[in-house]
Parts: structure tokens; C-alpha cells; sequence
């Protein structure tokens, strides 16, 4: 006896996959690149690194990638997170992490204009944005 298998709906598209640039090892994306061994089409850079890699972001642009950016707001916030390459970001503060209170109206506006702006100057398709904000709730 045989199995009669009827297709109710068209096959799905499979799931896209996203490939993080780290700030070390992409010099061994670049060699893969290179050998046209690397399958991803979708890769995710980091804010606070992107500078230093100008070059793989052309190339990856140029060969039609899909290019996210990842502004690092969490590492602005995040006393464990917080460090030079992101309060040199032009939304992060420069002295210490983000804490809730300096999120108000105006602060907000700006910080939206600074990581669009950042996103033009750099060529990306889409940013990564939060979902949510988490506060500490004090113990009693």
C-alpha cells in the first residue's frame, strides 16, 4: 500500500538567518567572503564597532546583503555592559550608563534623530530596535 500525500498549502519560505559581526574575527568573514564560501545573506553589526569595519560593510552591501545595525542601547544602559566603544556612540553619554530618568521627551527625540542619522551614514537596511524597557523593581 502507498501514501497519497496531498500538499494543502504551498511550501513555507524557511526562516531567515542572521549572521552577528563580532568586534573580533571578522577579518576570517572577509577570507570566507573572499572564497566564496559564506552561504549568509543577512548580517547584524554592532554600533559601537562598525567604524573599524568599513571595508566587510561594502562589500557585504555591494554583494546585496541584507545589512541590520545594532545601536548597543542595552550596553548604554547596562552598568556590566557600559564601556568606552559605546559611550562613544553619538547617543551614548560619555560618563556613565543611561539610567531611567534621563529618558524623557526630548532625550528620546534625540536619541531616535542620533541612531537614524548614524543609520543613513552607514549604508543599513534596517535597525534593531527595543521591545521594552525593564526596571528594577526595589526590595521592600
Amino acid at each position: 500500500m502507498t501514501a497519497t500525500v496531498h500538499l494543502l498549502h504551498a511550501r513555507p519560505e524557511p526562516i531567515g538567518s542572521f549572521l552577528r559581526v563580532g568586534h573580533t574575527g571578522y577579518r576570517e568573514l572577509e577570507s570566507l567572503i573572499a572564497g566564496s564560501r559564506l552561504r549568509f545573506r543577512r548580517f547584524v553589526f554592532d554600533a559601537a564597532y562598525i567604524e573599524g569595519q568599513r571595508d566587510l560593510l561594502g562589500t557585504l552591501r555591494r554583494s546585496g546583503c541584507e545589512i541590520l545595525l545594532d545601536p548597543n542601547l542595552a550596553e548604554t544602559a547596562t552598568p556590566g555592559r557600559f564601556d568606552s566603544s559605546v559611550s562613544a556612540l553619538p547617543w551614548g553619554n560619555p560618563d556613565r550608563p543611561w539610567e531611567a530618568n534621563d529618558y524623557g521627551r526630548s532625550r528620546n527625540h534625540a536619541t531616535a534623530q542620533s541612531i537614524a542619522e548614524f543609520a543613513l551614514k552607514h549604508g543599513v537596511d534596517a535597525v534593531l530596535g527595543p521591545a521594552h524597557w525593564i526596571e528594577v523593581i526595589p526590595s521592600p
